[in-house]
């Protein structure tokens, strides 16, 4: 079993000393430091994303999965994203 995600939602702060990804209680989720500011906003915004993405992902391959016969090509990448997200050794 592996460990559970800090919940979301996770917000961006601009900081004076870098650019950080908080949880929905303010704990330290991600810090991005270095690099250009573009691309650590841009970094940013995809992690802080991560956890609705996630839940998405789920709810789409869920509602696939409830129809019989019905598994497109993009279904098993979602749930390959699915499981690179949630298993320590996907």
């Amino acid at each position: 079993m592996s460990e559970k995600h800090t919940p979301g939602p996770w917000k961006v702060s601009h900081e004076s000393n870098g650019t950080f990804i908080r949880g929905a209680h303010g704990g330290l989720v991600a810090s991005l430091e270095a690099g250009y500011q573009a691309m650590r906003d841009a970094d940013a915004r995809l992690i802080s994303a991560a956890p609705d993405l996630l839940e998405a992902l789920e709810d789409l391959t869920a509602l696939y999965e409830a129809s019989p016969g019905r598994d497109p090509a993009f279904v098993k990448k979602a749930r390959a994203a699915i499981r690179k997200a949630v298993e320590a050794n996907p």
